[in-house]
């Protein structure tokens, strides 16, 4: 998979990377075997799961809460 970015800045907040072209959704942007870091939005805890980064339905009651810090969400045993 390659994907053209380009390095700007962005006001107030540093450097970003930007994709050279538009995507479709379902598009697989990036794809690494060994990511260096990964977190989500506060805004994406409750719905989104915290290993495999899957948006959960609205009313998907079988998301897992995590028994340590109780605040991010899995969408199965095996994440």
């Amino acid at each position: 998979m390659d994907v053209e970015v380009k390095q700007s800045a962005i006001p107030g907040a540093g450097r970003g990377l930007f994709a050279t072209k538009d995507f479709e959704p379902g598009d697989i942007v990036l794809s690494l075997d060994r990511p260096y870091v990964a977190e989500l939005d506060i805004d994406r805890l409750c719905d989104t799961c915290a290993w495999c980064f899957q948006r959960l339905p609205a009313g998907f009651v079988q998301t897992k809460a995590c028994t340590g810090c109780k605040k991010v969400r899995y969408c199965s045993k095996t994440c």
